[in-house]
């Protein structure tokens, strides 16, 4: 009996010591998982707080309080109490509510983010507005030279003006935006639902959603070669497409746009409209200066409803058919 006890024990003292190595194992491996995370948060950290620093140059302020990065155990992410960026030679600047952004750790490639309104802006033109949302959202899956894909997306949308003739000046339940690089092009495509004018806008129209998918010719070229104006670009529009919100009068444009280095327009479209003379009507109600000219186009206008008419632009000058609509300034 002695000898059956002596191995029991010794059974015993071994399923012991493996258990205690085990937990043991796993107290390390815990350990040495948190120190590599904190390790890889301070150099995000320091990454985000370098990327910031280089824009603060050449009358460019930007700022994120507080900047920390959050996540532990599964995510890592920056977080900043407010974000804040100026352009003193462009007299812009935009100010929000708390940032938040968040990996993965086994998907690091894909970033989402978020942002807290209301955002604080002010334009070169116009009084500062303020554009706040219940939700504002975006993701990226990160690659090189640019993201495989970039979307963003709000939720009711209120733009308001804070100066002057003070009140809401748009709102919108949602906007969506997406853009993708193909080759050497940049994809785009967005939408919006039940945009709105407020008290502030001094015109009756009806709220009206919309969506656009369109490419840039050597989008990702230009993107690399630091240029950001319009001048010089090319357009595909695939459709772009408006019309009064929940049904209605809708109108769908499509075919190529171009803004030439003097930064005048040249364009070559198709229109298609389901109920032209309602368009025009709230066309001229959008735009007052071309009610006289909608008012001459209207045969051909009304002709839009058995088939697509050619909107050419030349040099900035707009024409419906063989009707001159006006002139679009140089942007």
């Amino acid at each position: 009996m002695a000898s059956s006890n002596g191995s029991a024990d010794r059974r015993g003292s071994r399923y012991a010591r493996r258990i205690a190595l085990f937990a043991g194992a796993i107290v390390l491996a815990i350990a040495a998982y948190s120190a590599a995370w904190h390790y890889f948060a301070r150099q995000v950290e320091r990454e985000a707080r370098d990327a910031i620093a280089a824009l603060n140059r050449d009358g460019l302020r930007a700022h994120c309080e507080e900047l920390e990065a959050k996540g532990y155990p599964f995510r890592i992410g920056i977080f900043c109490r407010s974000l804040y960026y100026e352009d003193v030679n462009e007299g812009v600047s935009v100010r929000t509510g708390a940032f938040r952004s968040a990996a993965q750790i086994y998907q690091p490639a894909r970033v989402v983010g978020e942002i807290d309104g209301p955002a604080a802006i002010v334009l070169p033109f116009g009084p500062a507005v303020e554009l706040d949302w219940r939700v504002l959202r975006a993701s990226a899956r990160i690659a090189t030279p640019l993201p495989n894909i970039f979307s963003s997306e709000g939720k009711d949308l209120v733009l308001a003006r804070k100066e002057g003739a003070a009140g809401t000046v748009a709102t919108a339940s949602r906007t969506e935006f997406h853009a993708r690089p193909a080759e050497n092009d940049l994809q785009f495509a967005a939408r919006f639902d039940d945009l709105a004018p407020g008290e502030a806008v001094a015109i009756d129209l009806p709220a009206v959603s919309g969506s656009i998918s369109a490419t840039l010719e050597d989008g990702v070229g230009r993107f690399l070669r630091g240029e950001r104006e319009l001048h010089g670009s090319s357009w595909q529009i695939d459709e772009l497409l408006i019309g009064e919100a929940g049904g209605g009068a809708r109108l769908s444009v499509s075919g190529t746009v171009s803004v030439g280095e003097n930064g005048l327009i040249d364009a070559e479209l198709r229109i298609e409209a389901n109920e032209p003379a309602r368009i025009a009507t709230l066309a001229g109600q959008a735009f007052p200066p071309l009610k006289d000219q909608l008012e001459a186009a209207s045969g051909l206008i009304a002709g839009l409803a058995g088939q697509p008419l050619p909107l050419r632009i030349k040099d900035g000058r707009v024409s419906l058919g063989f009707v001159r609509l006006g002139q679009i300034p140089a942007i």
